[in-house]
């Protein structure tokens, strides 16, 4: 019986290889791994009125990519401002928080600024690039202007494995440790190469082993290139006229 046993495991263990090395070979065909290409994307400032900002981002690549948008559409939000003590940097971040983003809602929603950091409550969304072409992002100048940072951290290091509260405890930092002037922001946004796998998640998840779909899923969802913009926001705040910078 005891012989029996080990077999099964055995088994079961040769089995999950198989079935990781399967898994990967067949996601091949849905998830092209993004390239660190600095030259494949540009992000300037095209535009400002007595309301927004109008950034131009352009794709110089060959293929179509896709903007993460989900948090343009939420408005302001303090989750989404960084702040990091080692380069002095001010951050408006529209990186995504991979351990709450989901494809379908919650049964519960929050309307509260906490929806951010929690699971279900935004959904995944994008705005296609096509091949060398561009799109124009609007940012509101409310959201230019915070009274509170989170601490800057590395989004792509913190997995749906990870313990959601470590994210959350990390990010936390108060007010009074920095001392904002308004002069520079900088707008950070996640590019992604494919969104296959955000079209089809429920049958990806269907189709695949618990655990096997936690790994694709990390590596699908933090499998995107980041684009900056760093702005002056004394050039930007009290202008009330419309003032096209460039085509």
């Amino acid at each position: 019986m005891g012989r029996t046993s080990q077999i099964v495991r055995i088994f079961a263990s040769v089995a999950r290889r198989v079935l990781l090395s399967v898994t990967f070979v067949w996601l091949a065909s849905l998830v092209v791994v993004a390239e660190n290409t600095d030259a494949g994307y540009s992000l300037k400032l095209k535009s400002i009125d007595a309301d927004s900002i109008v950034l131009t981002l352009t794709n110089h690549t060959t293929a179509p990519v896709y903007l993460f948008d989900s948090y343009l559409k939420i408005g302001h939000n303090p989750y989404l401002y960084r702040y990091n003590k080692h380069t002095k940097e001010f951050k408006l971040s529209y990186l995504p928080y991979i351990q709450f983003l989901d494809c379908k809602l919650a049964k519960r929603i929050y309307l509260d600024e906490s929806r951010i950091i929690r699971r279900g409550q935004i959904l995944y969304s994008f705005t296609e690039i096509p091949p060398e072409g561009y799109i124009h992002v609007m940012i509101p100048k409310v959201n230019l202007q915070t009274d509170r940072f989170y601490k800057d951290v590395d989004m792509k290091s913190y997995t749906i494995i990870d313990d959601n509260y470590r994210l959350i405890d990390d990010l936390k930092l108060k007010i009074s440790d920095v001392e904002w002037d308004m002069n520079k922001l900088t707008l950070e946004f996640a590019v992604y190469h494919q969104v296959q796998y955000f079209k089809e998640s429920e049958q990806i998840r269907a189709a695949l082993d618990h655990v096997v779909h936690i790994i694709v899923r990390d590596k699908v969802t933090t499998d995107y290139d980041i684009v900056t913009c760093t702005l002056n926001l004394n050039d930007i705040i009290d202008i009330d006229r419309k003032e096209n910078l460039h085509e």
